[in-house]
């Protein structure tokens, strides 16, 4: 199963706990896929970035 982050980085969370959600992801799901949606960057493997640039809809 896919798990979906739609931006994790927000002002709710801090950065502490985006660095134990992160090690709960590698450790606990390292076999699902993850889709990060963020402009920040994340400590993780195998990653497959798409990068949208200007719109997705022009």
């Amino acid at each position: 199963m896919p798990i979906i982050l739609d931006s994790p980085s927000g002002k709710e969370i801090d950065h502490q706990n985006i660095e134990a959600m992160i090690k709960i992801l590698k450790r606990d799901f390292s076999e699902n896929q993850i889709i990060i949606a963020s402009i920040y960057e994340y400590d993780l493997i195998n990653i497959n970035k798409i990068n949208i640039v200007n719109r997705l809809i022009e």
